[in-house]
Formats: structure tokens, sequence, C-alpha cells
């Protein structure tokens, strides 16, 4: 995890790409590198054309026993992207306004919006895309932006444990020949549960404290 990390920020910071397209090509990079020390001779070499040929032998049973979770990440992306220019940003941006939401209860509703959708099938997604990209400046609203990333970034991580519909649990439930409703609502359920209310303790004292 931290080479990955350090990799992506590398590839970031000497191409001047975003982080996003960083992680992308660091990921695969740092599995690669990683496969070749698995594979190298006891003998002496660096093990890449044993790794190469793995993968090369195994990349098409591997894409696809996963590619319904390859279509449904991609098809997520895309549609997150396309339904964003279609929102009028300034009809939303003065419905929030006139409602009140604003605040601790703007990050908590975002979260709270996140994971309901990603109960009814919604990959996170496309909820964190719209979301990031249709609501107007936080500060505007008396939210500390701060807060607002970390409202997404737990909700994105609660439901990639608690809907049976992502990816990680399509996975993890085809490892363990469980049904993905019984891994995410009765196996991560009460954990789910728990993390809630600590989540939300930790938003309130990030806006009290940041704000």
């Amino acid at each position: 995890m931290v080479s990955i990390t350090l990799t992506a920020f590398l590839f970031s910071g000497l191409g001047h790409i975003g982080l996003p397209i960083a992680v992308l090509i660091a990921c695969p990079l740092c599995a690669f590198v990683w496969l070749a020390l698995q594979r190298r001779r006891l003998n002496g070499g660096s093990g890449t054309g044993r790794a190469w040929a793995l993968v090369v032998r195994r990349a098409s049973t591997i894409f696809a026993a996963n590619r319904s979770e390859i279509v449904m990440l991609g098809g997520s992306a895309f549609v997150g992207v396309l339904i964003t220019p279609l929102v009028d940003i300034a009809l939303l941006n003065a419905w929030l306004s006139a409602s009140g939401l604003h605040g601790l209860g703007l990050a908590v509703t975002a979260m709270l919006l996140t994971l309901i959708l990603g109960q009814c099938g919604l990959n996170p997604v496309i909820s964190v895309t719209l979301i990031t990209a249709l609501l107007p400046d936080p500060q505007a609203l008396g939210l500390v932006p701060e807060v607002l990333a970390v409202a997404l970034m737990s909700a994105w991580t609660l439901s990639m444990m608690s809907s049976p519909f992502t990816t990680v649990l399509l996975m993890v439930s085809a490892f363990c020949r469980r049904s993905p409703y019984f891994v995410a609502w009765r196996w991560n359920g009460l954990y789910y549960l728990l993390c809630l209310p600590l989540v939300i303790g930790v938003l309130a004292l990030g806006q009290q404290f940041l704000g």
C-alpha cells in the first residue's frame, strides 16, 4: 500500500497528471513488480519474464471471471460524468440555500445519501462524483471542505462493505461462496451501524474546530 501511494504521488508530480490517473498507472505497475519479485529464480534474475508469461497466460481467465465487476465500475464512472452536465447547478444552489441545509447537517446528509443510494445499487462512484461536481462552494453553506471530504470518504468506505452491489462485496462473496446480501447485511451489518455514529461524531468535531 505504501509503495502504491508513493508511486502514485511520484507519477502525479513528475508527469503533471491528476492523482486518479496516477493511481491507475501505479496500481498495475506495483502489482507487476510484486509478481516479478515472487517469480524470480533462486539463482538470480529479476523474474520479469516469468511474471509477464504468467500475466499473458492467465489474463483472459482473470478478466473474464471479473467482467461483471469491471463493467459495473466502469459504467458507474461514465454515468456519473454524463449526468453532471444535465443538472442546473444554479437552481440546485438556490434550493440548498432556501432549504436551510448547511454546515454539519449538509455533510451528514451527503454521507447518508451516498450510503442509501449504495444500498439501492448505485455505486459510490456515481453518487460521490455527482455530489462533488454539483455541490456549490461548501464554505458558502457554512461547511468546512475538509469535513465534506471526510464525510464522502467515510460514506464510500462504508458503502464498500455494506452494499451487496459493490465490486468489493461481489468479489468477497464469490470467494467465500456466500450471498452478497449475507456478507453485507449479516456479517458487516453490526460494524456498519456502530461506525455511523462514530463518523458523525468525528464530523461534528471537525466542523467545530476547523469551522
